[in-house]
């Protein structure tokens, strides 16, 4: 389901139903931080769902990716007034494209042999934030500079001009801050059961490059 604040009932009803109907084996959307005790209010409620799930007798094969590739597409508008804004400092953030994701979850429906796993999934390559302006400068061929702001601050800038409700600016700086907490790497999950290389970042955005040019 998408991220709100209903996800965990939401979830559990339709692993309820898919029990209830005799379903064999549930792939489930879940996050590298799903614990009891996470920092990150959602990665509890994967937790949540998780443990659910495990209850059922079904078959559960759990996928937790990183940071959508897609999601920063949102940022496009910012992106082509020159800024990128964040509270990440200069840490590394994992990036994964979801049809990567969408990839992986029907190999392992597909396959038996895959299933009933826990993958935990990246793509190629960790980006900081300054970074990641770098290469936005380079492959829209303006001039993009990276904002950090303190994590209150960031939580305002999104409830304010990006127009997000309050859970989702909350759960936006939990995760942002959740990669200074835990520095992450990119590991080669994709890779290995898919038998190809994950999508790369920047073929994102050469895919979207329009959604980065000023408006006129």
């Amino acid at each position: 389901m998408a991220n709100s604040p209903r996800q965990v009932a939401l979830e559990i009803n339709a692993i309820d139903a898919a029990a209830a109907c005799g379903v064999r084996h549930v792939v489930k959307l879940s996050a590298p931080a799903a614990e009891p005790d996470s920092p990150v209010a959602i990665s509890r409620g994967h937790w949540r769902v998780e443990a659910h799930l495990a209850t059922t007798g079904m078959v559960a094969t759990l996928l937790r990716p990183y940071a959508f590739m897609q999601k920063l597409l949102l940022n496009a508008p910012a992106v082509a007034e020159g800024v990128l804004i964040g509270s990440m400092c200069d840490v590394l953030c994992n990036y994964i494209d979801v049809r990567d994701i969408a990839d992986v979850a029907a190999e392992t429906l597909l396959h038996p042999g895959l299933d009933g796993a826990t993958y935990t999934l990246t793509g190629p390559q960790a980006f900081s934030c300054p970074e990641l302006a770098h290469l936005l400068s380079e492959l829209t061929g303006r001039s993009v500079r990276y904002i950090d702001l303190p994590p209150d601050d960031f939580h305002d800038h999104l409830v304010r001009t990006a127009h997000m409700p309050d859970w989702l600016a909350s759960h936006v700086v939990e995760i942002q801050q959740l990669a200074i907490a835990r520095p992450e790497s990119p590991n080669d999950t994709v890779e290995t059961v898919l038998g190809r290389p994950a999508r790369t970042l920047d073929a994102l955005v050469h895919e979207h490059l329009a959604m980065f040019a000023p408006v006129a």
